[in-house]
């Protein structure tokens, strides 16, 4: 689902389009066990504090969704809305780098996007302010290799710190 954007007035943000993903494309979590995202009041107190690049972000963001991410999807082009995902949610994540300190909310989600990069996964993103991501894979294989691989890096990664 593609919305235009709520304008003050409007309960609801209007439909711009609706697009089936194709059916073998897998979507992976990936939530570490600590860290928590915005939420409630300091959530909203964040929102709109952003200055002057926030207008051409959001319009980067807009171009980069319409004519990119939704033509790829509509295509069902695995590898251009890969890419395009990404940059759309390194983008995002851009907006609010003072308060994460980053494109991601801290040091552990950066890390997860790097290693699933390394790993071949270039669709990857966070969700609103994490801790969770989410990672688009070709199919259900993919992603139990995916995940696998994930597991076995991270653990390999957090034993070789100690």
């Amino acid at each position: 689902l593609v919305e235009r954007g709520k304008a003050p007035d409007e309960p609801l943000s209007p439909l711009d389009c609706r697009l089936d993903i194709p059916t073998e494309w897998r979507f992976v979590l990936l939530r570490p066990t600590q860290g928590e995202g915005l939420s409630g009041d300091a959530e909203l107190s964040v929102f709109g504090t952003n200055g002057s690049d926030e207008e051409a972000i959001s319009q980067q963001l807009r171009e980069e969704l319409r004519l990119r991410m939704v033509p790829a999807m509509a295509r069902g082009d695995f590898q251009a809305f890969s890419e395009s995902l990404y940059a759309f949610g390194h983008r995002s994540g851009l907006l609010f780098s003072k308060e994460q300190g980053g494109p991601y909310n801290g040091p552990t989600l950066q890390g997860l996007v790097e290693l699933a990069h390394q790993l071949g996964v270039q669709g990857i993103a966070q969700s609103s302010w994490g801790p969770t991501l989410f990672a688009v894979v070709r199919n259900h294989v993919t992603a139990v290799e995916f995940e696998r691989a994930m597991i076995d890096r991270k653990s390999t990664r957090l034993n070789s710190s100690h």
